[in-house]
């Protein structure tokens, strides 16, 4: 028999409150211990404290519309250099993973930009293998992301050696390909 290794937490909560956890949870297909459990780490995200412990993520929170309103009023150039300065500050967040590779872009796949995360995107897909990497989403954020999101994930994807190879960007969908460079 196999020993769980994870912890009970118990919290009390008001009625009201319950039935909408319940009402959540049937309407997403979730138990309330995913539900809490993803609230937990959400939250944990948002809030992860730097070094010193007076310091507070430096993350703000906006609305869909409102990031879309921001990237619609930039050019490709600019949205590049966003691609760049967010790259940059996750590099930090992914010092723990050693350097920004596979698990650390599956973990920002996951925690930043999936349901899972801050819900950038409706429907996402990613595929690792040895020499490529798949990456499809589909969204409600205009073109302008799907050009931020081709340049940012370009970026984490450079240290490792892939370049982009196919790309498909449309006001609402992104699929993009890279495949590993041959280190000959």
């Amino acid at each position: 028999m196999t020993e769980n290794k994870k912890k009970i937490i118990a919290v009390r909560i008001d009625d009201k409150t319950l039935d909408y956890l319940n009402d959540f949870c049937k309407n997403h297909n979730l138990s309330k211990s995913q539900l809490i459990r993803r609230a937990i780490e959400k939250f944990i995200i948002f809030y992860q404290k730097g070094k010193d412990l007076h310091e507070y993520s430096k993350r703000l929170i906006f609305t869909k519309q409102g990031f879309k309103f921001m990237l619609n009023c930039m050019n490709e150039s600019q949205l590049r250099k966003l691609a760049e300065l967010e790259y940059n500050n996750y590099i930090d967040y992914f010092k723990k993973y050693s350097e920004v590779h596979m698990p650390a872009l599956s973990a920002y796949t996951n925690y930043i930009l999936s349901d899972r995360g801050f819900n950038f995107f409706d429907n996402l897909t990613t595929s690792f293998q040895e020499d490529y990497f798949f990456f499809a989403g589909i969204h409600e954020l205009g073109k302008n992301f799907s050009i931020y999101i081709k340049f940012l994930i370009s970026l984490m994807l450079k240290k490792q050696s892939y370049k982009l190879t196919e790309s498909k960007l449309t006001e609402n969908k992104i699929i993009l390909k890279f495949q590993k460079r041959d280190n000959q």
